[in-house]
């Protein structure tokens, strides 16, 4: 069973609440999904809270999950990390990503371009991986040039 698999199957059904007054108890969707790597010095509490940043609706859920009008996000220790290999799959964390239940997949692409967007900013290294990654990267350099 992948990782996808079993974070995907153990977030069906639930639902997002925060005292944030902006945004209310939402059920995510988990058949499209994306996961987001990224390779920082920074630790993981420091990224979660730089990820508040990403949106003027962005809050924090609760410990290191993160949502905005269109996502959900939980900034993940990667277990495959490994600082002497470069490539994405070892980078020290990942983010799973899903949209919420009424965002439609165009929507979702666009979100995560400008979550892409906004790490890469950051100067962070990242690799999305999604069902369509090609659209995903004109949209992010879209973003970019903005």
């Amino acid at each position: 069973m992948s990782i996808f698999t079993r974070i995907s199957a153990s977030l069906k059904g639930f639902s997002f609440r925060t005292d944030n007054p902006k945004q209310e108890s939402r059920q995510i969707n988990d058949d499209i999904y994306a996961e987001v790597f990224v390779s920082t010095s920074l630790e993981r509490e420091a990224l979660t809270e730089l990820l508040c940043g990403l949106s003027e609706t962005a809050a924090r859920d609760r410990f290191f999950d993160i949502i905005t009008d269109e996502i959900s996000l939980s900034v993940d220790n990667n277990y495959s990390y490994d600082p002497m290999k470069t490539e994405f799959l070892h980078f020290k964390y990942f983010l799973e990503v899903n949209p919420f239940v009424d965002i439609d997949e165009s929507r979702f692409l666009h979100a995560l371009a400008k979550l892409e967007a906004f790490l890469k900013r950051q100067g962070f290294p990242v690799v999305t991986a999604c069902d369509d990654e090609d659209q995903l990267a004109r949209l992010v350099e879209k973003e970019l040039a903005e």
